[in-house]
């Protein structure tokens, strides 16, 4: 949705976050290399882990990343935890995201 899309990126930029945007993995080709990537799991055509598998083959497998959804299946649980996703579930909390986005960045590794 447009709308929260845009309401995320207020939100991110007014912490001084650059925040790149995209529906999709394949809107992000050429964009530098992201600190962290924020997907969420519901997306046309691709979920969101697909979009951070994709985003890790082309920025390296210790690319952070966090997955934002409503789904709570062990299914989706599972599918993030074997490639090693954080999960904040909706409807997202600003001090929940902070805190998660602060430690991810904080254990992220130096080079990837």
């Amino acid at each position: 949705d447009p709308r929260i899309l845009e309401g995320m990126r207020m939100l991110l930029e007014g912490w001084g976050c650059h925040v790149v945007t995209g529906p999709g993995s394949a809107s992000l080709a050429g964009q530098p290399v992201p600190d962290l990537a924020l997907v969420d799991y519901h997306l046309d055509g691709e979920t969101g882990l697909d979009v951070i598998a994709a985003l890790r083959r082309t920025f390296g497998p210790g690319l952070p990343a966090l997955l934002i959804t409503a789904d709570r299946s062990s299914e989706v649980r599972a599918a993030a935890e074997a490639l090693d996703v954080q999960i904040i579930n909706k409807p997202v909390k600003p001090a929940v995201l902070r805190t998660a986005m602060t430690r991810m960045r904080r254990f992220a590794p130096a080079a990837r």
